[in-house]
């Protein structure tokens, strides 16, 4: 209905002026009404003054301007009971939100006003980087120490916590509740399309190597209790069951026939088998290695990436020599199978199919 505006004055003065900021139709009032809305109007702008004084004696003890006082702080403030015995209680607390707005809004002009006098200044890149570390922490009227640490890792040389920092605990914050509602969206989508009674997810950590070590710690935790909370939910409410499984090689094992070899994955979406030439997408295929009927070894089972990797490979010659049928000798010069203890028992107990002559070329002349 109005607002508060500081106006330049003389001598570089600033005097707080109340104005009007949006259309009050009174054409159907009568004129009682009139009369009071208009009461009420001065009564604020007459009460606004003492508000604004009390906020920018606070601004001076605290550094900052509170728009929330405690009625102990109220009663010890002579100008607050000033404006009480004008407006009301309820008055002063509406009263104070439209006050510190404006005041919040001077303050802000001003520090930008105080970084462009500072970066046009000829003083020294210390006194500068100082002036702006104040101006930018808003700690005008602080007398305490101010943390001047480039990084995280300085500041815990200094004894810091990144919780220590508002700003830091508010980022994280954001990126928690950005995390629960994007999973959120998506396992619902995937819920309402799908409808399965039973889902197996992986076991990831989340981690990507391009960001930092504090991004990947929230995310990795943030992420794995959204995702579990999310599906105990579907579990309480459709009856939906879920379980965890280990995820290694799963992407580059083929499902049909069982080999393991980075060269399968062409791309992050397309993938070409090169034992039997399958060819499936990726997301399908890692499916289908995760059901627990063909999967290589017990996926629930706490294994290592080295032990999963020498059950995959057992499993696949397995597959091959009860079939009575001999193993290419491509198969076991791939990287994986050259370093298996699987590989090399076969190689003394079963007979494999003769090299191509070609792969013998290409093998000497590349070594």
């Amino acid at each position: 209905m109005w607002c508060c505006r500081f106006v330049s004055g003389q001598n570089g003065q600033y005097s707080l002026v109340m104005k009007r900021c949006d259309h009050l139709p009174l054409s159907d009032a009568n004129p009682g009404k009139i009369r009071e809305a208009l009461d009420v109007l001065r009564a604020m702008r007459g009460a606004a003054p003492d508000v604004a004084a009390d906020q920018g004696q606070r601004f001076f003890e605290t550094g900052r301007f509170n728009k929330m006082v405690s009625a102990a702080g109220e009663a010890r403030s002579p100008r607050i009971l000033r404006a009480k015995t004008r407006v009301g209680a309820v008055r002063v607390q509406m009263l104070r939100y439209q006050v510190v707005r404006q005041l919040d809004s001077f303050m802000s002009n001003r520090s930008n006003d105080f970084k462009e006098t500072v970066l046009r200044s000829t003083v020294d890149d210390a006194v500068r980087h100082q002036l702006l570390t104040i101006n930018r922490a808003g700690a005008w009227f602080s007398r305490e120490p101010i943390n001047m640490a480039s990084g995280p890792h300085k500041g815990e040389k200094q004894g810091l916590k990144p919780n220590h920092s508002r700003r830091y605990r508010a980022r994280v914050a954001a990126f928690r509740g950005f995390l629960k509602t994007e999973i959120g969206r998506v396992l619902n989508r995937v819920i309402m399309q799908k409808r399965p009674a039973h889902v197996v997810l992986e076991k990831l950590d989340f981690r990507a190597p391009g960001l930092s070590l504090w991004l990947n710690r929230i995310l990795a935790r943030s992420g794995r209790v959204v995702i579990r909370s999310k599906m105990k939910d579907f579990e309480e409410r459709y009856g939906i069951t879920f379980s965890e499984v280990n995820p290694a090689y799963s992407s580059q094992t083929c499902s049909e026939c069982g080999f393991v070899s980075k060269a399968n994955r062409k791309t992050q979406s397309d993938f070409s088998y090169r034992s039997c030439g399958h060819e499936i997408h990726a997301d399908v295929n890692a499916a289908r290695n995760l059901d627990s009927g063909r999967s290589a070894f017990d996926r629930r089972a706490r294994l290592t990436k080295a032990q999963s990797l020498e059950a995959t490979i057992r499993r696949h010659l397995e597959r091959i020599t009860t079939r009575d049928r001999v193993i290419p000798a491509a198969v076991l010069s791939s990287p994986y199978y050259r370093a298996s203890k699987a590989a090399a028992e076969v190689l003394l107990t079963k007979k494999l199919q003769p090299p191509d002559p070609q792969d013998l070329g290409a093998d000497v002349s590349a070594g």
